[in-house]
Order: structure tokens, then C-alpha cells, then sequence
């Protein structure tokens, strides 16, 4: 094996080790429901509810259960 196959050899082997580090670090993907707004007051008034945040048309509702992560409510706007 020459120096060309040889430095070919080690750049192909440290992408290979690069892409498996960035798939394994990227930590869990964040699995996400559509929820209407009566299932989300059943699930506050049970105590489910961990925290709820309000932005502009939609209600994101993190659960205490961690088997799913985040429930989303879109909220529909009555103007056009």
C-alpha cells in the first residue's frame, strides 16, 4: 500500500467516525402530539400537566409522563 492509499484509507475512516459521532451526540429527538384544547383540560385538571408555554397560535404542554415529550394545540385564528 502506498502513502495515497494509505492517507485515503484514514480520511474515509475519520468521516465514517466523525458522522457516527454527530448521529450519536445529537441527544433524543422530541416526539410530539396534536392535542385538542378539551384532551389538554382534561389532562391539567388530572395533574399530566408538567408546564404549558403560549405563543402566537399554538400551546405547547410538556407532560409529567416522559414517554411522550410535547403536546401541541393549534390554536385556529378567527380573523383572516
Amino acid at each position: 500500500m502506498n502513502k495515497n492509499q494509505s492517507l485515503g484509507i484514514y480520511i474515509i475512516a475519520g468521516i465514517i467516525i466523525f458522522l457516527f459521532l454527530v448521529y450519536a451526540l445529537a441527544g433524543p429527538t422530541t416526539v410530539t402530539n396534536d392535542l385538542t384544547y378539551s384532551q389538554f383540560l382534561t389532562k391539567v385538571e388530572a395533574g399530566e400537566i408538567k408546564s404549558a408555554e403560549i405563543g402566537k397560535g399554538v400551546l405547547i404542554a410538556v407532560p409529567k409522563n416522559t414517554a411522550v415529550k410535547v403536546w401541541l394545540w393549534w390554536v385556529k385564528s378567527s380573523s383572516p
